[in-house]
C-alpha cells in the first residue's frame, strides 16, 4: 500500500522535473508502472463509434449496409415519374406531354376559368419563372447614370485615380 501512496517528495519531485523541461514520468515515474499508450487498443474498447460487441451487426446481417448499388433514390423516382409522357388532348388533337407539362397546364387553364383554389399557386409560378420586366436588362439612360455613380465612388475609392506622391490625382 505504502508503494501506491504518493509522499510530498513525489509530488515536488514530478513538478520539479515537468518545470525544468524533463518529463514527469522519466523523474517521478514508480517503477513497474506500465504506461496506457503502450498496450495498444483493447479488443473489448467501447467509446465513440465504438459498440460493444454484442451490439454490433453480426456477420451475415444485411442490415445497416445503406442503400443498395443501382437502386433508385427519391429524386430520381420524382423526376422520373414526373416526366413520363401522357396523351392528352389539345384543340381537340392528341398531343403526348410530360406529365408535369400537363399538370402545369390544368394549373393555368383553372386559373383562367377564375378557380380560387389555385390561384395562389398559379401566381407564385408566374412571379418565379414567368416573363421578367426586363428581359434584355436597364435602358441605356439608367446604365448611363448607374456608371457615373460607379465611376464616382471608385474615385473615392482610389481605385480608377490613384493618388501620386505629391498627394494629387491625375486628370482624365
Amino acid at each position: 500500500m505504502s508503494a501506491l501512496k504518493k509522499t510530498s517528495s513525489d509530488k515536488s519531485t514530478t513538478s520539479k522535473g515537468a518545470s525544468q523541461g524533463g518529463t514527469a514520468k522519466s523523474e517521478g515515474a514508480k517503477e513497474g508502472a506500465v504506461d496506457p499508450a503502450s498496450l495498444g487498443p483493447k479488443e473489448n474498447e467501447v467509446g465513440y463509434c465504438k459498440p460493444p460487441k454484442q451490439h454490433q451487426f453480426q456477420k451475415g446481417n444485411t442490415m445497416g449496409k445503406g442503400r443498395k448499388p443501382g437502386s433508385k433514390g427519391l429524386k430520381s423516382i420524382v423526376n422520373q415519374a414526373f416526366g413520363k409522357k401522357v396523351a392528352t388532348k389539345e384543340n381537340g388533337k392528341p398531343v403526348k406531354k410530360t406529365k408535369t407539362e400537363a399538370g402545369i397546364t390544368q394549373i393555368a387553364n383553372k386559373f383562367a376559368n377564375g378557380d380560387p383554389k389555385v390561384t395562389d399557386k398559379a401566381l407564385g409560378l408566374l412571379e418565379r419563372y414567368g416573363p421578367q420586366d426586363e428581359p434584355e436588362g436597364p435602358p441605356p439612360a439608367k446604365l448611363a447614370k448607374d456608371f457615373k455613380s460607379l465611376k464616382k465612388w471608385l474615385a473615392m475609392q482610389d481605385i480608377i485615380h490613384p493618388k501620386n506622391e505629391g498627394g494629387d490625382h491625375d486628370q482624365a
